[in-house]
């Protein structure tokens, strides 16, 4: 897997590396994009410290974004800790206590679980995402 991130004059850099159908919206990202997303989250990481023996989360629903945070989370040193996002607020809670993340990486669209009854909430649209950092859109 890190070993992708590595080749910088791979000839199929050019391919469609992920694809995501989200309604009638279909996204593509190019193994060079998620390559270069993945080196700049990793490097972003860190920068910030992240490394060896560090845990890192991601919640999130399947989007290409969340390859990007694995990579780099993984060439940053870090252990990964996946979070279901049909997990209730109080089990997610669980699962973060007990895994000990120290960085978590959320959708916006999973940031809304737990508001108000504790179930699982979902935005009416999902044409607005606002994450963190910029590598992580697409």
């Amino acid at each position: 897997m890190l070993s992708l991130l590595q080749l910088r004059d791979w000839p199929r850099r050019e391919r469609v590396a992920l694809s995501l159908i989200d309604g009638r919206v279909r996204r593509e990202v190019t193994h060079e994009a998620l390559r270069s997303r993945a080196l700049a989250l990793s490097d972003y990481l860190i920068e910030q410290g992240i490394g060896y023996e560090d845990r890192v989360a991601i919640l999130s629903e399947p989007r290409p974004a969340w390859v990007v945070a694995l990579f780099a989370a993984a060439r940053a040193g870090a252990a990964v800790i996946p979070l279901d996002p049909k997990l209730t607020a109080e089990e997610l809670c669980e699962v973060a206590r007990d895994a000990g993340p120290r960085v978590a990486f959320v959708s916006s669209r999973c940031a809304l679980i737990g508001e108000g009854n504790g179930s699982p909430k979902r935005p009416r649209s999902s044409s607005t995402h606002r994450e963190r950092p910029g590598p992580l859109k697409g």
